[in-house]
């Protein structure tokens, strides 16, 4: 009979214990219904734009990672679609702030299947060759279920494919041996669940995300088959009629499914801004399409599944509805490995570093220490030819020539040559002084009485004799001709062979300078 009691006493702790957490849900939940907004998780979206961090931003070293973008010969469905880098990003953490470094070295095109660099660019105004930054942000959601904590992102927060590879066979799509349109097998739904997944949460933030089942049957279907249990994906077409989530039951066009607000990051990747139209996870009868929401909060089922242009919506379904913005990178376990920095020995001209390793996720430094080591700068104490102490205008370490050196006192000096060609251009101007003092002598004269020429045609007139004025014009033109030639003819030799040339030309100067 004890026994008896002991059980009934507890279960009925169990039953009071689970009212009492039934009860803590439902006050969770009860402070959010449909339409209102939390913050969870952060994502890159903002652009980067103050000047001054962009510089520093450039100065942090960084893992680069290839998005693997996909691009094709022009035609959408020859199946010739392939990988490459044309797109690399980086997410790194500056003085406790998370960033996201893309450049692109050719644009991606509006298919996977067009060509990776388009004649008319991307349209979203990022150049390539160029590193962009963007600011990991809170993503605000929009609470389309509170009982079930079923959130989607309010704005559009990236551009992506539905599917990457699509190749007609007969009069079906392909990727592999699955229908294109086939969202299980879909690059939308690896992109969420990998990449995004990976990006925006945190991992205390992943422990509180709820893996669901998501039903993917087609447009016109009311199966609850076939389905795909997921911590991250997009709505259904099916969804996107439940008057419980706030959207109208019709298909067509419908203010409470128009999205206007996207992300910097998600023009930078190909948004269609003028349209905004946005994916769903819910396939067309026809099996290279799939279903997106358009402009105007219509629902349409016939888009081409590798369009890159569409916008990206991600729905989460969390077990207690609560603002959390701890960014990812900031709690980054640098499980995905490092990448190894050997260490580089400073030279006269740029700079080394000490080894080290960076994470792959967040680009800290993991193992070993990211000390700068400063170059070394140019030594000029001793003559190339002798070994003598005395500078000779090529540095004693690199062998490279040198118009600033340091000399045997350690003061900073230009180059011997260089030292002998100023002092050559200073006679020169010397001896162009002295040739127009000679001109302005000459110009007194002319208003003197004598000296004069008569002359035998006409011995009213007078003439004032400039002939050693001219002479010497001449003979200071004829050496800036061929200084200027010297010169021309010295700046095209290689190096190695400037040598020779440059100290017979010095010592035709000086010869000149001296007479």
């Amino acid at each position: 009979m004890k026994n008896i009691r002991r059980i009934l006493g507890v279960l009925l702790t169990l039953a009071m214990l689970f009212t009492m957490l039934s009860a803590a849900w439902s006050v969770s939940a009860a402070g959010y219904k449909t339409g209102d907004t939390v913050l969870f998780g952060t994502f890159p979206q903002s652009e980067v734009t103050d000047t001054k961090l962009m510089g520093k931003l450039a100065d942090v070293q960084k893992h680069w990672n290839s998005a693997g973008y996909y691009s094709g010969t022009g035609s959408w469905d020859d199946g010739k679609m392939t990988a490459s880098d044309y797109m690399q990003y980086a997410d790194f953490v500056y003085e406790g702030k998370a960033y996201r470094a893309i450049q692109f070295t050719k644009y991606r095109p509006s298919q996977s299947g067009g060509e990776a660099s388009p004649t008319s660019g991307n349209g979203s105004g990022y150049a390539t060759d160029f590193i962009y930054y963007f600011n990991f942000d809170p993503i605000e959601w929009i609470v389309l279920d509170a009982a079930n904590g079923l959130l989607m992102s309010k704005n559009v927060l990236d551009a992506q494919p539905y599917q990457i590879l699509v190749k007609k066979s007969g009069s079906d799509y392909k990727t592999g041996s699955s229908y294109a349109n086939n969202y299980e097998k879909s690059s939308l739904r690896a992109y969420l669940t990998g990449p995004f997944y990976k990006a925006a949460f945190s991992q205390d933030q992943k422990a509180k995300i709820t893996a669901k089942p998501y039903c993917w049957a087609a447009y016109n279907s009311t199966a609850a088959t076939p389905t795909v249990t997921d911590t991250v994906t997009v709505l259904s077409y099916q969804d996107c009629q439940k008057t419980a989530y706030g959207f109208g039951s019709s298909i067509n066009s419908d203010t409470t499914r128009v999205v206007t607000g996207y992300s910097d990051y998600a023009r930078s990747q190909g948004l269609n801004t003028a349209i905004l139209d946005w994916w769903l996870r819910t396939p067309d009868t026809t099996t290279g399409r799939a279903s997106y929401v358009d402009n105007t909060g219509a629902l349409n089922h016939a888009a081409t599944v590798n369009l890159t242009n569409k916008g990206v919506r991600p729905v989460i379904s969390v077990s207690e509805i609560k603002a959390d913005t701890v960014v990812s990178l900031l709690s980054c376990q640098h499980t995905n490995g490092t990448t190894p920095f050997p260490a580089v020995a400073a030279t006269c001209e740029k700079a080394g570093h000490t080894y080290y390793e960076i994470c792959n996720d967040c680009s800290a430094v993991c193992k070993g220490e990211n000390k700068v080591l400063p170059a070394t700068g140019h030594v000029d104490k001793y003559m190339r030819s002798s070994g003598e102490r005395g500078s000779d205008g090529w540095c004693d370490v690199c062998d490279a020539e040198l118009t600033l050196h340091l000399d045997n006192s350690g003061s900073l000096q230009l180059s011997g040559p260089l030292q002998n060609l100023m002092d050559m251009i200073r006679k020169l101007v010397a001896r162009v002084e002295s040739l127009f003092t000679m001109l302005s002598k000459d110009d007194d004269k002319e208003g003197e009485t004598e000296p004069v020429t008569e002359t035998p045609s006409n011995s009213g007139s007078t003439t004032v004799d400039l002939s050693s004025t001219g002479n010497a014009l001449d003979s200071f033109a004829s050496i800036l001709g061929t200084l200027i030639d010297s010169f021309r003819g010295i700046s095209d030799q290689k190096s190695a062979e400037k040598e020779a040339d440059r100290n017979d030309f010095m010592e035709y100067l000086s010869n000149w300078a001296n007479s």
